[in-house]
C-alpha cells in the first residue's frame, strides 16, 4: 500500500485522448516553464523492474523542478483499467484490488474511498 501511495503522490498527469482543459489548470508560469521545457530529453518511468511504461500522446513533463507523469501509462502498465468521466473530469482506475478517483481541481483523491492529500495538485 505503501508504494501505491508514493506512486500516487509521483503521478498526476491525467492522460485523456483531450488537453482542451490545459489552460484552465495551469497557471501562466506553468505553462512558461512547459515551453522552455521541449526540448529535453524525455523522461522513462520503469515499472517493478520489468520494462519501460510506454506513453502514448501525453509525455511526463517538467515542472519548476518536478515531474509530472500521466497517470493513464503508468496505471495501466500496472494492470489498471483506466476511464476518465469528461462530465466530472474524473479518472478512474480500477484494478481487481484497488479502486482510485482523481478529479481534477480537488485537493484530493481517493484511494478505496480514503482521502489522500498530495503535496501538489493534479492536471490535464
Amino acid at each position: 500500500m505503501k508504494k501505491l501511495l508514493f506512486l500516487l503522490a509521483a503521478v498526476f498527469i491525467v492522460a485523456v485522448p483531450t488537453a482542451a482543459f490545459a489552460d484552465t489548470f495551469l497557471s501562466e508560469d506553468e505553462i512558461a516553464a512547459l515551453e522552455a521545457n521541449e526540448d529535453e530529453i524525455p523522461y522513462s518511468v520503469l515499472l517493478n523492474n520489468t520494462g519501460f511504461v510506454t506513453f502514448s500522446a501525453q509525455q511526463p513533463i517538467n515542472v519548476n523542478g518536478r515531474v509530472y507523469v500521466p497517470v493513464r501509462g503508468v496505471f495501466e502498465g500496472l494492470g489498471y483499467e483506466v476511464d476518465f468521466d469528461v462530465e466530472t473530469k474524473t479518472a478512474i482506475l480500477t484494478s481487481s484490488v484497488h479502486q482510485i478517483e482523481i478529479t481534477l481541481g480537488n485537493e484530493y483523491f481517493t484511494v478505496d474511498g480514503r482521502y489522500v492529500y498530495p503535496e501538489t495538485a493534479q492536471f490535464i
